[in-house]
């Protein structure tokens, strides 16, 4: 199951997963594309990972190469247990993407406002 928000005030999109399993593939790629495009270039992304859920790799590169085609600058990851992909890229310079780690969604939303602020 997952739940996708957009804010156009904040240009954030919000994205709420419990694992992978579960997802039908196509409808949440179709969402995601949607929210994202109806967003401008520039836009913030959280992404709350549900405790205890274990993300596989390939799934969470796959939906951060995804956002990055749309136009995404920051992702806010809160909880769960990954290993992004553009981190790796982004210590290897190959991106400018900004990735975060918050450990509750205020915390990723204060992260995000004082990104903004500067």
């Amino acid at each position: 199951m997952h739940e996708i928000e957009t804010d156009h005030n904040k240009n954030l999109l919000v994205i709420r997963l419990n694992g992978f399993q579960s997802l039908n593939r196509e409808s949440f790629v179709s969402d995601i594309e949607q929210a994202a495009a109806n967003l401008p270039l520039g836009f913030s992304c959280i992404i709350i990972l549900y405790k205890y859920k274990i993300f596989p790799n390939k799934q969470l590169q796959d939906l951060e190469d995804l956002l990055y085609a749309y136009g995404l600058k920051t992702i806010v990851y809160v909880g769960g247990h990954h290993h992004s992909f553009f981190r790796h890229k982004a210590s290897l310079k190959q991106t400018d993407i900004r990735i975060v780690q918050a450990t509750t969604l205020e915390e990723a939303e204060h992260v995000l406002s004082i990104k903004t602020e500067s």
